[in-house]
């Protein structure tokens, strides 16, 4: 039995039945020559296509006859007759050597012979071969599935795709592709299933959090009563509500009270406040060429202002702030201030005070909101490497709604 290696069919081995004729065969690689060839000088050899290609590129010369300028030429005669020779299927790979002549002939219209179960037995013409892969139950085909690298015979091609641990399926629920492994996980996840709420309520997965806060029944609220804080259950609020009347209104008293006191004539207040260690201070400012600044420090809550002190240091000069931080204040608009000073003190004396008049608000380009006072030498104010520093500070009314 004679075979032969087709470059059509992807180099795949083509075995013949009863083809033993030494004519047919490449000088090169003893098989049957496939798509043949001979030298132009027509000399004696026979060569595959591919073979006399990779001599010719090799040795510039025909294998057989040594000429120069050999080229290969198609041998049609030769090709009709090798296409026309009767083959087996190349996916039986245990194909019976000696059978005989007259069996092959009975088979030679392409009737499948008896064979395995696990083998092809068709016979028939080289010619035709390519035709019946592309139909033979027993080709391996490459599973289409992403991550699967199985090859599956055609015959059981159906059934792997039905069982592929790599298959993809829709979701019915939200349409996603996803992986048969994972559609217990998806569905355990996935927003368009129809859950149910302890409450029995019924909607989708993505709407229940939006059910939970605005209706259920026995989602745990708090009371809205400020100073309450009461947890119950949204079904008994009203009952709540009714049960802790008298309480509600003591709570509500009360914060009516700390709003009326806020929102009052304020009363001036005095903060004093050192500023220590002035020399390693100055040392500090002069070595980084820069100038010092101290952290900001809260003085109070205004209705929704917040105010802060700071202190630069530049040289001998002492600058002292007070600023308004916008980034934690509610309101963002301008605060009334009248009535405040800062005042620098050495052993209890009184040497600087500065005050300001009413409506004094100002922006400072480098502060923001804030006002400021200036020493243009702080040295005789400096008491034990430190300075004493005390705010007077009185705000007026501030003009903003009342929020409960």
């Amino acid at each position: 039995m004679s075979q032969t290696t087709s470059s059509a069919l992807n180099n795949r081995i083509v075995k013949f039945v009863d083809f033993d004729n030494e004519d047919f065969d490449c000088v090169i690689c003893y098989q049957i020559a496939d798509e043949p060839v001979r030298c132009n000088s027509m000399c004696s050899g026979i060569y595959c296509n591919g073979c006399m290609q990779q001599a010719l590129n090799r040795y510039n010369c025909c294998p057989s006859c040594s000429r120069n300028d050999a080229t290969a030429l198609k041998d049609e005669v030769l090709r009709n007759q090798t296409m026309n020779h009767q083959v087996y299927c190349i996916n039986n790979t245990d194909i019976d050597i000696d059978i005989d002549t007259d069996q092959a002939t009975s088979k030679s219209n392409g009737y499948p012979k008896e064979s395995s179960d696990s083998k092809c037995s068709w016979i028939g013409k080289y010619d035709e071969l390519s035709i019946h892969i592309n139909h033979c139950e027993f080709e391996l085909l490459s599973c289409p599935n992403d991550e699967c690298e199985e090859k599956i015979e055609r015959r059981k091609f159906e059934q792997h795709l039905i069982s592929c641990i790599h298959r993809t399926t829709i979701c019915v629920y939200c349409n996603k592709t996803i992986k048969s492994t994972q559609v217990e996980d998806h569905l355990s996840r996935c927003p368009k299933v129809e859950v149910s709420c302890v409450c029995e309520y019924k909607c989708t997965r993505d709407m229940m959090d939006e059910h939970r806060d605005k209706d259920c029944p026995m989602t745990e609220i708090t009371c809205e009563v400020i100073g309450c804080g009461r947890k119950i259950m949204r079904k008994d609020y009203e009952k709540h509500q009714d049960d802790a009347a008298k309480q509600h209104v003591r709570l509500l008293s009360a914060t009516l009270q700390r709003v009326v006191e806020t929102y009052a004539d304020p009363q001036p207040f005095q903060i004093k406040w050192r500023v220590p260690d002035i020399a390693a201070k100055l040392e500090e400012a002069l070595a980084s060429m820069k100038t010092y600044k101290s952290p900001t420090f809260d003085i109070l809550f205004r209705g929704s202002h917040k105010l802060c002190i700071q202190v630069e240091v530049d040289g001998n000069k002492l600058g002292l702030y007070v600023l308004k931080d916008i980034a934690t204040s509610n309101n963002k608009n301008r605060l009334d201030i009248s009535g405040t000073s800062f005042t620098v003190t050495k052993d209890g004396q009184s040497d600087m005070k500065r005050t300001y008049p009413s409506n004094s608000f100002l922006e400072p380009p480098r502060w923001g909101y804030g006002w400021s006072s200036f020493i243009a030498d702080m040295t005789p104010y400096i008491d034990n490497d430190g300075i004493n520093i005390t705010l007077d500070l009185k705000l007026n009314k501030i003009n903003e709604p009342l929020v409960l």
